[in-house]
């Protein structure tokens, strides 16, 4: 598809031929009905609209029809494009929070992946992402959802409690290694997390949590007997 549409959209833009007749073609039902779409297809899909139908009515109604569409395929590959063409538009960010809600979490993964993207400094943003950091029943949805919470807003006393609950509670073992692998990185001067990492290394369900858990206590304790050692140097 890169190579196909996005780089010649890119190349012709707005002089792309017949682009007043694209919002018709893509309002035809049945067209995104069989095969699988990624997430990756969003974020081309939505550059493709940027570059082609921005700034067009009826390329914005069918993107929003694309987004309250019973199928959910539709409603992904909304998102992106939405984002990229009318971020000023107020149903835009309405579009996204439902989207984070949505029952399918394909499309809660591309409606907080975007939101990060696009609508860091929107105020329900950080706390959307929480949310669903926390609660979320996908685990992929917990996954980016944690990350983005570090990478997008830094280090914080909410970050942090998420942070080590996730790196307790969570019911999947990446999410627990991700998550001490950012307290180790952005609160090793907390002193409760080199005694959070020691108890994971004693008892997490997973041997390589454990493990990973225990090489970041060691080195937690080295970096502070350097520092210890430097301060009576």
């Amino acid at each position: 598809m890169t190579e196909q549409i996005e780089r010649p959209a890119k190349v012709v833009g707005h002089e792309w031929p017949s682009k007043d007749a694209l919002p018709e073609m893509l309002a035809k039902p049945g067209l995104f009905v069989k095969g699988e779409y990624a997430w990756g297809y969003a974020d081309r899909f939505g550059a493709f609209v940027a570059t082609v139908g921005a700034g067009t009515d009826e390329m914005h109604k069918t993107m929003n029809q694309y987004a309250s569409h019973e199928n959910p395929r539709y409603r992904m590959l909304a998102l992106y494009a939405l984002a990229k063409s009318w971020p000023d538009d107020k149903e835009t960010v309405a579009q996204l929070h439902r989207a984070a809600d949505d029952a399918k979490e394909d499309v809660r993964w591309v409606a907080i992946r975007t939101l990060t993207r696009h609508f860091a400094r929107d105020p329900q943003t950080q706390s959307i992402l929480r949310q669903h950091a926390l609660n979320d029943s996908d685990n992929l949805v917990r996954s980016v959802s944690l990350t983005s919470l570090q990478y997008s807003y830094g280090s914080n006393a909410q970050n942090l409690v998420a942070l080590r609950d996730r790196a307790i509670n969570d019911s999947q073992d990446d999410i627990r290694k991700s998550a001490i692998d950012l307290l180790a990185k952005y609160y090793e001067d907390d002193p409760a997390t080199l005694e959070l990492l020691l108890r994971v290394s004693r008892e997490d369900s997973n041997d390589e949590v454990r493990v990973y858990a225990k090489e970041l206590s060691e080195m937690a304790m080295g970096n502070q007997r350097q520092m210890d050692s430097q301060g009576t140097g």
